[in-house]
């Protein structure tokens, strides 16, 4: 769709060009996601499969996902950490709320081509896991590959997300 721009300030409402506009759906999403420490300090991270719904394909990012339709907050956590990691904490005591309503709006394409406005706010809870980092098997999921585990030093180096770096940054790793 085309959009006639004008200078809103100015007396004669000056005309100033023409501007692409691409109306699009849009949808409010909460995603709750695990940032999970190992007993030897480390920091599990995946990088998301280029899947046609992905948000953020090729980043690094800590594991979890969108909340479904009646779901608490902890069954979003149990599910999402589970189906991308393997890993059950649903009888973790270390668990602690770290970042609540950060905001990001990012586009989803569907697989029609479709493109959807989601508008994403986020909950991550560090999970204080009972095992050194090495007694974890961790094989690609249908979501993320590469699932590894880093020390607070080496994430600097890794391409992440606008709210994964504003959650270290909170934290304290350094580099953020």
């Amino acid at each position: 769709m085309d959009v006639i721009i004008y200078q809103e300030k100015s007396p004669d409402r000056r005309f100033l060009g023409r501007a692409k506009v691409e109306i699009m759906k849009e949808e409010n999403q909460k995603a709750i996601s695990g940032l999970l420490m190992s007993a030897d300090g480390k920091i599990l991270m995946g990088k998301q499969k280029a899947l046609p719904r992905a948000a953020y394909k090729g980043y690094w990012v800590i594991p979890g996902g969108i909340q479904d339709k009646g779901e608490s907050n902890e069954q979003t956590l149990k599910r999402e950490v589970f189906e991308e990691t393997g890993i059950d904490v649903s009888k973790n005591k270390g668990v602690e709320l770290v970042v609540a309503g950060d905001k990001e709006d990012v586009v989803r394409v569907e697989k029609d081509g479709e493109k959807i406005l989601c508008h994403i706010e986020f909950f991550t809870y560090r999970i204080l896991l009972p095992k050194s980092s090495k007694d974890y098997k961790l094989s690609d999921t249908e979501e993320l590959v590469s699932l590894k585990w880093f020390d607070s030093e080496e994430l600097k180096n890794l391409k992440h997300i606008k709210p994964t770096k504003n959650l270290f940054r909170k934290i304290g790793i350094p580099g953020f």
